[in-house]
């Protein structure tokens, strides 16, 4: 870089800062690296942009400030420098922002984490950002600073509003409305940009993400315009964007009566069938009405729809919710199309006319069901009728509702096993009912669906996690999907299970917090390494007579514990998952639990989708098959002295495609088996969720707990070589007793669960003596403190790196220089 390209990128940001903040503003100037942070508070710009632009040139991570008005007495803390933080320096909080100056609006694309974003990538959030905008000027917003983020697109609106809690509520419900309109599969709103201390991209800087690729550059941020003279955003537009989307207040929910839609027989029809309801998914599905994202809102469900039914003058704007109480509102955000304003009645009107069809007879619904499953099955499966081929005039009227409902779930279910997503279906039910923790279900859903392939060793789930931070809650949603016949729960002795008659092969045992005996864990080996085959017990009778009792084949088990669910015997055979202890976690549960107390809504209550899913789950269970993988020499593991993960991520795969079975064409070469072949999307679901269980929300290759790992995380970031048992206590708020546990394991029950000294080998136990002075002299104080060794923990923690090489090679060379797919893409 020359002299004059110095001086304009110089320039460059210190534009940036003028049009950013006011002469006399005081801000923090913030630069992020892979292990350290900088930061120093400015009231000369000068010295600002000058700091920025030799942090860039450097190579730190990203350059970010402060947006809003920082309380000027935090000048002092760093007055117009910069130094590295240590653990106890502060830096801006949302207590120390005085006046909020701006709604910022992130457009991130959607890639894996830690690396930069694509050309498409990058353009394809622009363009989101040019969307964003047109709708806010629309809605009347002035124009805003459209950014360049390097990555992604900013957009930021000046605003005035007093650092409040009612503030804070507002600008997130604003960037909540965003990402629930524009959020695609592609590109995202960070919804999550609403606290008063946020950091932002300081424009002119770069964005550094993972190293640069001529696929994935690292860019430099720069701004893209801006008006003259920046108008604010007045409040009644912020609250106008914020309640864009009925729901958010509640008087705007319609009454159940008035909009509900009713159907009843397969879900094609719309007829009068008093105090039934039903998706508004189906409805939209059978008139051909083109959904292009569902999401969440208020406790209902939010269909964006991919071109407005109400006029031909634009394609977007157009939406649909169906509200808890099953109550429907539909409408588009065009003026032209009536600002937002209800328009479901008229919706249907266009696509239902004056036609009232008739009801079908229970017989015909079976008749129905069971050509739909002999299509899907070539007729060989056999699956119990839940409903009478009869309708008796003496059955009662709560009874026909009954068996319609049933029939309801179960055409429910075949239509989403044959054209929908089952997997996502059961996802986005499970949190109805629980908040978060998605990573959780998605393997407990793993775990089920393994158990319908023929040719995997089964995928058995352990959950960790702290006291009261929803792991039992989460397991019992989960089971709440299963068919009541195929799952087991609660406390046994060690050998119960083989006396029990009514298990069934496929169950599902989940045992919580309970401390697993040396032969109950003796059981579950022996259970899951003989996984397709029941594992027997003799034992003699009162007669002295040999009786051979059995745990049947093919049964997974779940395990939810504070620390170790076992040894590493038992470990080695699960998914290691962690619950979601986190802060934001703690507030969406709280969130949730309010919501319910002030609707009336019973811990008990079981949403519309829990039937279908177990519906799901019982056809499924009757669709055994073996799943081929064709492409799994192509696949590539950069460590394979575990031998367990590459077993892990195969099972995965095969348990990905048997949710998609009924989409999936059956081989013909061989009619007397039962096989369908895995493909590339079944590849790539399996590795996104398997490198989540490996690094963010679990950990495959060592299984650590989220407090150990959490412990190792903060010694590598703090770059401490030595720990002691409080600084671990300071830095994490663990109590004395946690902190030992994590080191030294624990025991109960008479078995030993190791810890860090006996798991991770950067880790040693050294006890020093140090001389302190007291009123009697000098005394010898023993001190326990931990070694930490960086070298051997990065070499030891490292998850192995797994591509598809998309050229078929599968032998010699470094795996490196083969051409692979990234593992961006979305199933």
């Amino acid at each position: 870089m020359n002299f004059e390209d110095a001086k304009r990128r110089k320039e460059e940001i210190r534009e940036s800062i003028n049009l950013l903040f006011l002469p006399e503003d005081v801000v923090e100037l913030r630069a992020l690296s892979d292990f350290k942070t900088y930061s120093g508070y400015f009231k000369n710009h000068d010295k600002l942009s000058d700091e920025a632009f030799r942090l860039d040139i450097s190579g730190e991570n990203g350059i970010y400030v402060t947006l809003n008005e920082v309380n000027p007495v935090l000048y002092s803390r760093r007055a117009d420098r910069i130094r590295q933080l240590t653990k106890k320096d502060a830096a801006t909080s949302d207590a120390d922002i005085i006046r909020r100056h701006f709604l910022p609006v992130d457009i991130d694309p959607v890639r894996p984490s830690g690396v930069s974003s694509s050309d498409d990538e990058h353009n394809y959030a622009l363009k989101m950002a040019e969307k964003i905008a047109a709708f806010l000027s629309e809605l009347g917003f002035p124009e805003p600073i459209s950014a360049d983020s390097g990555n992604g697109a900013h957009l930021l609106y000046r605003i005035d509003l007093k650092n409040s809690g009612d503030a804070t509520i507002l600008i997130k419900h604003c960037l909540e409305t965003l990402d629930a309109l524009f959020s695609d599969e592609k590109a995202v709103v960070d919804k999550g940009n609403y606290n008063a201390s946020r950091i932002w991209k300081l424009y002119g800087t770069h964005a550094r993400k993972g190293d640069s690729t001529e696929i994935r550059p690292h860019r430099r941020s720069g701004i893209i315009s801006a008006a003259d003279n920046q108008e604010t955003v007045p409040k009644k537009l912020l609250i106008k964007l914020a309640e864009a989307i009925p729901g958010r207040n509640k008087k705007e929910i319609p009454p159940a009566g008035n909009s509900e839609i009713i159907r009843e027989g397969n879900g094609t029809n719309s007829a009068k069938f008093p105090g039934r309801k039903t998706a508004l998914a189906d409805w939209l599905s059978a008139h051909n009405i083109k959904v292009r994202s569902e999401k969440h809102w208020q406790g209902g469900t939010l269909y964006i729809l991919k071109e407005c039914p109400f006029s031909s003058a634009h394609k977007d704007g157009a939406f649909a919710i169906q509200f808890e109480n099953g109550a429907v509102f539909a409408g588009c955000h065009h003026n032209s199309c009536g600002a937002g304003r209800q328009r479901w009645q008229e919706l249907r009107a266009m696509y239902e006319g004056e036609k009232t069809p008739g009801r079908k007879t229970v017989k015909e619904q079976n008749d129905n069901r069971k050509t739909a499953i002999s299509s899907l099955s070539g007729g060989n499966d056999k699956l119990p009728e839940i409903i009478p081929e009869e309708n008796s005039e003496s059955n009662q009227d709560d009874k026909l509702l009954n068996d319609i409902d049933t029939t309801s779930a179960q055409n429910s279910a075949i239509e989403i096993l044959k054209n929908g997503d089952p997997l996502k279906f059961i996802l986005d039910t499970f949190e109805k009912n629980h908040v978060g923790d998605r990573v959780v279900a998605e393997c407990m859903a793993m775990s089920v669906a393994s158990q319908s392939v023929y040719n995997t060793s089964g995928l058995h789930v352990s959950v960790s996690g702290n006291s009261g931070k929803g792991k039992t809650h989460a397991c019992k949603t989960m089971l709440k999907l299963l068919p009541e016949d195929f799952k087991l729960s609660g406390t046994v002795s060690d050998k119960a299970l083989y006396y029990n008659p009514n298990l069934k092969a496929g169950t599902i045992f989940w045992f919580d917090d309970t401390a697993l005996s040396d032969d109950f864990q003796e059981i579950i080996k022996n259970s899951t390494s003989n996984f397709t085959e029941s594992i027997e017990h003799m034992t003699l009778t009162t007669e002295r007579k040999l009786k051979i009792c059995r745990i049947p084949e093919r049964c997974v088990w779940w395990l939810s514990k504070v620390e170790d669910a076992g040894d590493d015997q038992v470990l080695n055979r699960m998914l290691t998952v962690w619950i979601d202890d986190s802060h934001r976690q703690d507030e969406d549960v709280l969130k949730h639990i309010k919501r319910s107390e002030a609707e009336g809504i019973p811990e008990t209550a079981e949403h519309e989708g829990i039937p279908v899913c177990r519906e799901i789950w019982r056809i499924l269970k009757e669709r055994q098959v073996y799943v081929r993988i064709p492409f799994a020499e192509r696949i590539r593991f950069s460590d394979v002295h575990n031998r367990r993960n590459p077993t892990m991520l195969f099972d995965l795969i095969k348990s990905h495609a048997l949710l998609f079975s009924m989409q999936r064409e059956t081989p013909k070469e061989d009619p007397d088996v039962k096989y369908i072949d895995a493909d590339e999307s079944d590849f790539y679901a399996a590795l996104k969720l398997y490198k989540k269980i490996s690094r963010d929300n679990g950990d495959m290759s060592s299984n650590l707990t989220k407090n150990e790992a959490n412990t190792l995380a903060v010694m590598e970031k703090m770059e401490w070589n030595f720990v002691t048992v409080g600084m671990i206590q300071e830095a994490l708020g663990f109590s004395y007793y946690q902190v030992r546990r994590v080191f030294h394991g624990y025991s109960a029950r008479g078995l030993k669960y190791a810890g860090l000294l006996e798991k991770c080998p950067a880790i040693s136990l050294d006890e020093m003596v140090y001389p302190e002075e007291c009123e009697f002299g000098t005394a010898r104080k023993k001190v326990r403190r931990y070694s930490f060794n960086y070298q051997t923990y990065r070499e030891w923690i490292t998850s192995p790196n797994i591509s598809l090489d998309s050229d078929g090679r599968n032998s010699g060379g470094d795996i490196n220089n083969n051409r692979q797919d990234t593992i961006s893409r979305n199933h």
